[in-house]
Order: structure tokens, then sequence, then C-alpha cells
């Protein structure tokens, strides 16, 4: 499995549009998850939560982690 965290600085996406990137990275053969957040203290926390390390990314951060085979 490699794991890969992504972090864009100084990149503002809405949310409704991360979450709908995330559920369609998530839906290709080989993806075993991906998430793709902006990187506030509480999604950091989520990120954490999924085992991704995320620490360094701000609030105006794009953060994109993904796990595949």
């Amino acid at each position: 499995m490699i794991e890969k965290v992504i972090v864009r600085r100084g990149a503002y996406f809405d949310s409704a549009q991360l979450m709908r990137l995330g559920r369609e990275l998530g839906a290709r053969p080989g993806v075993a998850e991906a998430i793709v957040i902006m990187g506030t203290e509480m999604n950091r926390g989520l990120l954490a939560q999924a085992g991704f390390d995320a620490a360094a990314a701000t609030p105006m951060d794009l953060v994109v982690a993904l796990r595949v085979e």
C-alpha cells in the first residue's frame, strides 16, 4: 500500500467540490482511500484519525491524501 499526502499552499476550494472530487478519486481502480479537504484544524484531525500526516497544513491549504494499492 502506498500513502501520499500533497499540500498545496494557498489553494482554497469549496468543500462541496472537494467532497465530490474525493468520492471520484476513491472510486478509481486501485485507490483504497482518497481524502480531499482544506487544512483546517478539524480536517487535520480527521486526516490523523485516518492515518495521514498533514500537520503542516493551514486552513488556506488544499490537502489531498491518497492510499493506493
